[in-house]
C-alpha cells in the first residue's frame, strides 16, 4: 500500500476548547491548542510509516504566520470539518496517494511508534482503522485505504457513525484503542486525567502540552 499521507485538521478560535473555559480563558486555551498540535506533529514526524503531512485549517492568520519547512498546509474553502476533510481527502486521491490517517491534534500522548503500530494494523490488513477517544464516543484517528468507503461523521457520536457507516457499506474496520490515541483533552476530567497520569510517566512530563500547563497548590490548573 506504500507510505501514508497523514492529514490533520486544526482550527484556531475563541471557541477552541470551549469546554475549558471554566479553567481556562480563551488565550490559554489556544495556547493548550498549540502545545497539543505540537505534541501531535512530533509523533507524526517520527513515525516511519508517514510519508507527509498536511494541516488543513480555514484560519487564514494561522496559515500566515505557520513555518512550512517540514509540513504543507491547506486553506479549507468550506464550512464544516467533516466537508472540508472531504474535499482535501479528494484531492489526495486524484493525487494517486493510496492511503491516508486523519488525526485530530489534541493528543499529547500520541508517539511515532503507535501510529506505526495503527497503521501497520490498516496496512496488512487492507483494512479501515478507527481509534476512538477514551470515553469510547468520539474517533480521534481513522487510517483508511483510497478511496474512502465511508462518510467522514467527526463530531457528536462519531465513532457510533463511523462504525453504523462501516456497516452499512460492508467493511470490517479494526478498532485500535491505547491511551496514546484516546486520552484528547477536551474538558476538565480529561484534564485532570492527563494530569493525574503524568505523575507516573516521565515521558509525559515532557510533553508540550504538560510544560505548557501547571497545577497550584489548589490543584487548578493555569498556564505557566
Amino acid at each position: 500500500m506504500g507510505l501514508t499521507r497523514a492529514v490533520l485538521p486544526i482550527r484556531f478560535s475563541p471557541e477552541s476548547k470551549n469546554r475549558l473555559r471554566n479553567l481556562l480563558n480563551k488565550h490559554e486555551r489556544m495556547a493548550l491548542v498549540r502545545a497539543m498540535l505540537g505534541d501531535t506533529i512530533k509523533a507524526v514526524t517520527n513515525a516511519t510509516l508517514i510519508d507527509s503531512f498536511t494541516l488543513v485549517t480555514p484560519d487564514t492568520k494561522f496559515l500566515a504566520n505557520s513555518p512550512r519547512s517540514n509540513f504543507e498546509l491547506h486553506r479549507s474553502e468550506t464550512i464544516g470539518l467533516n466537508e472540508e476533510l472531504t474535499a482535501y481527502v479528494n484531492i489526495l486521491h486524484q493525487k494517486a496517494a493510496q492511503s491516508v490517517i486523519v488525526i485530530l491534534p489534541d493528543l499529547p500522548l500520541l508517539t511515532g511508534a503507535i501510529l506505526d503500530e495503527l497503521i501497520a494494523a490498516g496496512t496488512e490488513s487492507h483494512r479501515l482503522v478507527i481509534a476512538p477517544d477514551w470515553r469510547r464516543i468520539g474517533t480521534n484517528i481513522l487510517f483508511f485505504p483510497l478511496p474512502l468507503q465511508i462518510p467522514f461523521s467527526f463530531g457528536d457520536q462519531s465513532l457510533r457513525k463511523h462504525l453504523a457507516s462501516c456497516k452499512s457499506a460492508g467493511l470490517a474496520p479494526i478498532t485500535y484503542y491505547s491511551i496514546e490515541t484516546a486520552l484528547d483533552i477536551d474538558d476538565e476530567a480529561a484534564l485532570q486525567r492527563f494530569f493525574l497520569s503524568a505523575q507516573s510517566q516521565p515521558a509525559w512530563k515532557a510533553t508540550n502540552t504538560y510544560r505548557t500547563l501547571w497545577v497550584d497548590d489548589e490543584n487548578k490548573w493555569k498556564l505557566s
